[in-house]
């Protein structure tokens, strides 16, 4: 069955569906005001709403409360190359990258953040990196 509903009403349902997301990660942030997770999906909607400070500041307490959780790496990284601060937009990266190495994600951005600023010998490598990652998978398939 086809989908008739226009990009105004999928644009309100998805933010809907945020609203309901963040209030359910506040309450749960409110009983638990270390939660790394919360504050990170807290953050990835911030991010998705181009709320960069907000998302940076959530993402930020996130890896701060656990430093091992990869995606709130990964996003911050994002936000940091989004506010074209770059330096902490390396440092997020590489970071999500020591903790899970495979996934074409963070080098993939990584390459983005150093084609930024002007690092094309890097870019290239994270690029070259995200194509044998690429490679390796289909081969695994």
């Amino acid at each position: 069955m086809l989908d008739n509903r226009g990009p105004g009403e999928v644009k309100t349902r998805t933010a809907r569906r945020h609203d309901e997301a963040k209030r359910e990660f506040e309450t749960e942030l409110a009983n638990d005001p270390a939660s790394a997770q919360a504050l990170a999906y807290l953050g990835d909607i911030e991010l998705e709403r181009n709320n960069l400070d907000q998302a940076a500041s959530l993402l930020g307490k996130a890896t701060q409360h656990d430093p091992d959780l990869r995606i709130a790496f990964l996003d911050l990284g994002t936000v940091r190359m989004q506010q074209k601060v770059y330096p902490a937009a390396v440092k997020a990266l590489e970071r999500a990258i020591a903790l899970d190495p495979k996934p074409t994600d963070a080098h993939y951005r990584l390459g983005r953040v150093y084609q930024a600023m002007g690092n094309r010998a890097g870019a290239e490598k994270e690029f070259a990196v995200t194509r044998e990652l690429h490679e390796s998978l289909q081969n695994h398939e």
